[in-house]
């Protein structure tokens, strides 16, 4: 299963900014993950497997409409993708914008680890109950105004209303800081990536298996994921052992929760 992380950024300089979320998923156990940069994604053919979308930061400007118009292909992916999405930072500000949120500007460049509260129990932030205080690094000057209509805020801190939000039907989410820059002394970063991965992504592809597969569809699969397990232990290729592993559970899940709704129905 793939992951695309989009490049927002325009310097080639800032790659490694985006590599720091690759590293962050790859601390998750996700290590098929691709690049797209942001002016690439009409060229770019969507793979079967895709599981999700991240969206890096950058330093343009959204309350520029030439800046914004550039990113009209991420906008058009945005609104239709079936797959979650996590937007972080710009990513955040472009989703929000994409549906219909001001952006807004700091009167100076928030450069710092900055505590959030949540304000509503939701997925990626399921770690910490209501009220609940998070350390989170930030790095930007724009800021969402406004909760876009179709959106539940999550978060707020004293710089930014909106620190955290998600989409009320799809799974759609943005947070304005830079979950990936977390450290061993402020690490509710990659708790918040982690959270997104197994409550947002995991749960995403087991309604899809339960809603488009048959058993028999289902049992292959398992069967699939685990065949060649013993080829990656000669390789000795643990972590592909782990991936296909992980997979296999994946579909005997599936298979369980697809019985047990059709008992009860």
């Amino acid at each position: 299963m793939t992951i695309i992380i989009i490049n927002n950024y325009t310097d080639e300089k800032d790659f490694d900014r985006v590599k720091k979320i690759e590293e962050a998923l790859n601390r998750e156990g996700k290590n098929e993950v691709i690049i797209w940069h942001f002016s690439e994604i009409e060229s770019k053919e969507i793979p079967e497997d895709l599981e999700a979308i991240i969206l890096s930061g950058s330093r343009a400007h959204l309350q520029n409409k030439d800046v914004y118009s550039e990113y009209a292909a991420e906008v058009d992916l945005i609104i239709k993708a079936n797959v979650p999405i996590l937007g972080i930072c710009f990513g955040h500000q472009l989703i929000a914008k994409a549906f219909g949120a001001n952006i807004g500007s700091l009167s100076k460049f928030l450069e710092e680890p900055q505590n959030i509260k949540v304000v509503e129990p939701n997925e990626i932030l399921k770690s910490w109950k209501v009220g609940d205080k998070l350390r989170v690094y930030q790095s930007h000057k724009d800021f969402v105004e406004n909760v876009p209509p179709e959106f539940i805020r999550l978060a707020e801190s004293e710089s930014c209303k909106v620190e955290a939000m998600k989409h009320k039907t799809k799974p759609i989410y943005g947070i304005q800081a830079h979950v990936e820059r977390a450290t061993k002394e402020n690490p509710d970063g990659y708790q918040i990536i982690r959270n997104f991965l197994e409550d947002v992504v995991e749960k995403h592809i087991l309604s899809h298996i339960i809603e488009t597969c048959s058993f028999n569809k289902i049992k292959q699969g398992i069967i699939d994921s685990i065949r060649d397990i013993p080829y990656d232990v000669i390789r000795n290729d643990y972590a592909m052992v782990e991936s296909k592993l992980k997979k296999a559970q994946r579909y005997a899940d599936a298979w369980t929760l697809k019985m047990v709704m059709d008992v009860l129905s």
